[in-house]
């Protein structure tokens, strides 16, 4: 099975955000890169942006702040990859796609300057009073409609050490 391999650090930045704008809705993306096993490793974490619009049912990153971040990011580090995107589902119990995520994931797929034809979408929750997280991806580059898109679970893995950075 295919894993997201996600630093502690980032996922501790994660639960943080996620609780600082609990009842609403984060997130951001992620970057890295893939290794022989079509993992993917996560190197950066770009969060939602200062003008993000958050929701309890949804959340609009701020497109502009991020693409900067990520021209930043690929400035000093050279080739990177985009990976997918994160975010909360603050009011369930559950890291369940919304039919809204599995559009967005079929939309990151088709964008042609992301390059990225299976994104991951990793959902943070609360379970009995504790963040934890799932993740998925998309399995299959087809067009819209929604129906023609599938969607599989992936392992997150958490290392205990990194060297990565974390923007905003």
């Amino acid at each position: 099975m295919t894993a997201l391999i996600l630093p502690y650090s980032f996922m501790q930045k994660c639960v943080e955000e996620a609780a600082a704008f609990v009842p609403f809705e984060t997130g951001g993306i992620f970057l890295g890169r893939h290794n022989d096993r079509s993992d993917r490793i996560v190197e950066h974490m770009i969060g939602p942006g200062p003008r993000a619009v958050h929701h309890q049912s949804w959340l609009e990153v701020d497109d502009a702040w991020q693409n900067a971040e990520i021209a930043s990011v690929v400035k000093r580090a050279g080739s990177t990859d985009f990976l997918g995107e994160w975010h909360t589902h603050p009011a369930s119990s559950t890291p369940n796609l919304s039919r809204q995520d599995r559009r967005t994931l079929a939309k990151l797929a088709l964008f042609p300057d992301l390059r990225c034809p299976d994104p991951v979408m990793a959902i943070f929750f609360r379970h009995k009073g504790r963040w934890s997280a799932g993740a998925w991806r998309l399995t299959r580059r087809t067009s819209l409609p929604l129906i023609e898109n599938r969607v599989e679970p992936i392992r997150i893995t958490v290392l205990a050490e990194t060297v990565c950075q974390t923007r905003g």
